[in-house]
């Protein structure tokens, strides 16, 4: 009983709009434990299973849904009761769907992926809500049930100054949604590169070299006072320093030079 103390996803809100989800996350739950006949009306279910089925249920459920179905000691009873109060979200949600599949414009996303994330969900919402499927249907963009129109969608709505890249991709003879929006992603991180590559210097400049680390730093408390760098044969640890008020850290692993270097002023 342990795994039913905390909620293993979003509890069904009052409104119902999230029952669709609700339902395929209960579902699924139920079966794993082995007590999914406890929600079919006139099961003959032991107590134990009833009773870990309700309380699932209810856990499940918004604090004001939880009140109203308090008596409810039955899962099945309290699943139909929902069933009976938000099942409607099919016919709900589909007028939506078509709609916002009809305005869907491959163009008006900045990232493939966003585009594909949206194709994906509302064609889900579309089969979930027993959209009719038929031949002519399948021709009718307002009615996305193939791969096919997934694709030519996604075609007849690139931007109008990349006119040319529709035919690309067709010639390419992709046969499956995701296979065009992968090669879509792919060409999206190349072109990202591309234009890193090029605003990095002005074309024709050389790339500067690799300047001193960080670590490298000159600390001068009288910048009067002229110096220079000389090799020494010695190897010392540490940092060196000149009898004058010059303050010096030079870090030796951070300078291109064998063997360490004195101060000199």
């Amino acid at each position: 009983m342990a795994n039913i103390e905390k909620l293993q996803f979003p509890a069904l809100k009052i409104t119902g709009e999230n029952y669709i989800g609700w339902v395929t996350n209960v579902k699924p739950y139920l079966v794993m434990k082995k007590i999914i006949e406890t929600i079919k009306i006139g099961n003959k279910s032991p107590p134990k299973h009833i009773a870990e089925a309700i309380i699932f249920l209810k856990k499940h459920l918004d604090e004001n849904l939880t009140h109203d179905y308090a008596r409810v000691e039955d899962p099945a009873e309290l699943w139909q009761a929902l069933k009976e109060m938000f099942d409607n979200q099919r016919e709900v949600n589909l007028p939506h769907a078509l709609e916002e599949y009809k305005n869907l414009r491959f163009q008006d996303f900045q990232k493939v992926e966003d585009y594909n994330s949206a194709v994906l969900r509302i064609v889900s919402l579309l089969k979930y809500c027993g959209n009719p499927v038929s031949e002519a249907e399948m021709m009718n963009k307002s009615n996305p049930v193939s791969e096919a129109e997934m694709m030519n969608k996604t075609y007849i709505t690139f931007h109008k100054q990349l006119h040319f890249l529709p035919e690309i991709y067709k010639k390419c003879g992709y046969t499956i949604f995701y296979e065009l929006m992968v090669g879509l992603m792919l060409a999206e991180k190349n072109n990202e590169l591309l234009i890193k590559n090029h605003n990095s210097r002005p074309t024709g400049a050389k790339a500067f070299p690799e300047g001193p680390t960080k670590s490298f730093f000159l600390h001068i408390r009288d910048t009067d006072y002229p110096f220079t760098i000389t090799p020494h044969r010695r190897r010392r640890s540490g940092i060196t320093r000149s009898r004058s008020s010059i303050g010096i850290a030079v870090p030796r692993s951070s300078i291109g030079l064998a063997g360490g270097c004195h101060i000199h002023v």
